[in-house]
């Protein structure tokens, strides 16, 4: 349940524009939420537009297709992320996350949004917490983002020498492990580099 004021993300099943989908009351978005992609009190979709089958024979096409279908999944459910942790009213569009998933990782976002609701947290609970309440939406995604850019860079460099801070090689599975695994894995040799 969203909290009052917070904008709900249009799920990919409700067939209708973002623009329509805003000006729903938050009412209307959570009953039409509730009721499920079988619900008979969906809008009735726009009609099918009709065009050419199209046979697609080459892998790279194929592989794109794929990357954008998952893209729209993962945009849905880190947009409804960020709307949990409550870094603000409304999720990024899906613009915002189209630059994010061309380089970084589903891992990679996902755990920057986290640090970014911890950065808020301290600040809500520091001496100064009105400064919490000054980040404007664009703040808190440049925070997220610079968080994003932080940690692949942690990764690219480890990869780039072959082996963590302390001088340890990298486990033969690096390349197989995601982006979580490495930065915990890098993180752990920094602080043995520290003792």
């Amino acid at each position: 349940m969203a909290l009052p004021g917070t904008r709900i993300a249009k799920p990919s099943y409700i067939p209708m524009s973002d623009a329509e989908w805003n000006a729903l009351s938050s009412a209307r978005q959570q009953a039409l939420i509730a009721g499920g992609k079988s619900s008979t009190k969906l809008p009735a979709p726009p009609p099918p537009v009709t065009q050419p089958a199209i046979e697609i024979h080459s892998a790279k096409a194929q592989a794109l297709l794929e990357r954008m279908a998952q893209a729209k999944e993962h945009t849905f459910a880190l947009q409804q992320f960020w709307i949990s942790l409550e870094l603000c009213e409304c999720a990024p569009d899906a613009r915002q996350f189209g630059l994010w998933f061309h380089q970084h990782e589903f891992e990679t976002i996902s755990d920057a949004f986290a640090a970014t609701a911890v950065w808020l947290s301290k600040l809500r609970n520091g001496d100064h917490p009105e400064y919490a309440d000054q980040r404007s939406h664009d703040d808190k995604i440049k925070y997220a983002s610079a968080v994003m850019n932080g940690m692949a860079k942690a990764v690219s460099q480890a990869t780039k020498n072959q082996s963590f801070g302390d001088g340890t090689a990298l486990p033969d599975d690096w390349d197989t492990l995601d982006a979580t695994e490495k930065r915990k894995l890098i993180a752990i040799h920094k602080r043995e580099d520290r003792q």
